[in-house]
């Protein structure tokens, strides 16, 4: 029964333990940036590492789950996902 489950599991959804509540984030790049900075940011522009157009990681569990591009979907910020890693 469980490896019938497991089968039916959608491939995005096995990288997370059963056990755990599911929980994803989305990352769209990274900067380094002291606290001493970060706590002095008032209206600024925080530059990521990444370009506009790259792909975005979606993460469940501290593991990459799958990747995606930005889109807009009834005005609201959305990934479209494009790679669902095995």
């Amino acid at each position: 029964m469980l490896r019938a489950l497991a089968q039916s599991t959608p491939p995005i959804l096995r990288a997370i333990p059963p056990q755990s509540s599911p929980h994803a984030e989305i990352q769209l790049g990274a900067a380094e940036i002291s606290l001493r900075d970060l706590g002095q940011l008032t209206k600024s522009i925080l530059l990521l590492d990444g370009l506009v157009n790259d792909p975005v990681e979606i993460v469940g569990n501290g593991r990459v789950i799958a990747r995606g591009q930005l889109c807009s979907l009834d005005g609201k910020v959305s990934v479209k996902i494009s790679e669902v890693p095995q």
